[in-house]
């Protein structure tokens, strides 16, 4: 027997065989019944191979309960098989046939076998647990979105939060089930991501919609961004007629909505005055502008990052002291430049101190002139029968010396005037420009 079905596998999964013995099923509906119990058992694998998944397609044209039920059964018998068939397009077909024609032991294995982070990993299968969810008992769908982190995480995706809203919507007439589907509907709209999973289950969905907006319209908490009025401003553009006359309605009751009153002073709302203007009726145009000028305009602040947690929202934004950056902050005395004087009251430079090397002569300096820096060179002077003066040691010259004897006279070239003693000068002397402040060293001999 065991050869007789491996026989009949191998004809299964080979091109021309799969195909015989879908004509065969097809045309006696006796052999669709053997031909299932032999091959049934593998069904994974008939599914995973082109040519087999011919079989399975003649099952599940059946329509039979039987049928439906044992290969529910075969696929979720464990993870090893359910993860196979669901991470691939022909397997995820199957599942969700099944899964659509009310097969629980199916649903009841997508719900306890798989893991709960494969599910974020692979979003294709996202459907299947969706439908595993909503034909699963109540009980154990609520035990699968016990956590809020759960909550979350699903909502992160337009199909996970449908998924949320399924198993919610059944459980609506319970108030800690509203409780808890509004705290829900809080947390994910403070996100890019769970805005944008709301708009598309608002829009392209049918579960709890009316709800949603209600609460949206209706937060009572006080946002410092502009996420809660884009999700609104977006419904009120591409929303239906049913979703524009609620929207509408909570506009227009500032009491019992506070939250919409601060809407005119968003700037994307007076970006989409004009399209508003197309959108609403006259008649509602005057009621809404009589509905928010009773009441005093809020401040809304729509700088605010997005992407940040409920807890650590707006931690960035709560200090109002002034910050003091590498450029302004104080620096160590080294560090400063003591040629450029402080512009901080109180602050007092310490007085400059020029330190000058000792010179052996006295030197001669002119108030009213600056001091002009002279390099450093030693005239050689030729050999005279007159006394020579040493130049000084050090090696660096100080400003000009002279040295002159007491009792010569030297007078400028330009006067006539006579004195009674006649100098004789050195053929050495040198003279000096009439512009230098000092005297060079002249030696005169009388």
């Amino acid at each position: 027997q065991e050869t007789h079905l491996e026989n009949i596998l191998k004809t299964a999964l080979n091109p021309i065989g799969s195909l015989a013995l879908c004509e065969r099923v097809e045309a006696k509906s006796e052999v669709l019944g053997a031909v299932f119990r032999l091959l049934s058992p593998s069904a994974i694998v008939l599914t995973l191979s082109p040519y087999g998944y011919r079989l399975i397609e003649c099952f599940l044209n059946a329509k039979k309960e039987d049928f439906n039920a044992r290969l529910g059964e075969i696929i979720g018998e464990s993870w090893s098989t359910l993860g196979q068939m669901m991470q691939s397009l022909r397997g995820r077909h199957v599942c969700q046939t099944l899964l659509n024609r009310g097969v629980k032991t199916l649903a009841h294995s997508a719900i306890k076998l798989t893991p709960i982070d494969w599910w974020f990993c692979n979003v294709d299968s996202m459907p299947i647990l969706v439908k595993a969810i909503e034909i699963s008992d109540l009980a154990e769908a609520n035990a699968f979105l016990a956590d809020d982190s759960m909550i979350d995480n699903l909502a992160e995706s337009a199909d996970g939060l449908y998924c949320v809203l399924k198993v919610m919507e059944r459980t609506m007439d319970q108030d800690e089930c509203k409780t808890k589907f509004e705290l829900m509907i809080l947390r994910i709209s403070k996100s890019i991501s769970g805005v944008t999973s709301l708009k598309e289950v608002i829009i392209y969905g049918d579960i709890l919609t009316g709800e949603i907006v209600n609460i949206i319209c209706s937060l009572h908490e006080s946002y410092e961004n502009g996420i809660t009025y884009s999700l609104i401003i977006f419904l009120i553009r591409t929303g239906s007629g049913p979703m524009r006359e609620l929207i509408f309605n909570c506009l227009c009751s500032p009491d019992s909505f506070p939250l919409i009153c601060s809407l005119r002073s968003c700037s994307r709302y007076k970006a989409l005055t004009g399209e508003c203007e197309k959108i609403f009726t006259e008649i509602q145009r005057n009621k809404l502008h009589a509905c928010l000028d009773a009441h005093p305009e809020e401040n809304v602040n729509e700088e605010q990052p997005m992407e940040e947690s409920v807890g650590n929202q707006n931690l960035k934004r709560k200090s109002n002291l002034p910050t003091t950056s590498d450029a302004t902050a104080k620096k160590p005395r080294a560090d400063v430049d003591s040629s450029r004087p402080s512009t901080s009251i109180g602050t007092v430079l310490p007085p400059t101190v020029s330190t000058v090397p000792p010179s052996p002569t006295p030197t001669v300096t002119t108030p009213t002139e600056p001091m002009v820096s002279l390099s450093p060179v030693v005239a050689t002077l030729p050999p005279s029968p007159t006394p020579t003066v040493t130049p000084p040691t050090e090696p660096t010259v100080s400003p000009v010396v002279a040295t002159v004897t007491p009792t010569p006279t030297v007078l400028p070239p330009t006067e006539s005037t006579v004195s009674p003693v006649v100098a004789t000068v050195s053929p050495t002397a040198t003279a000096l420009p009439s512009t230098e402040s000092a005297v060079s060293p002249v030696v005169a001999t009388v």
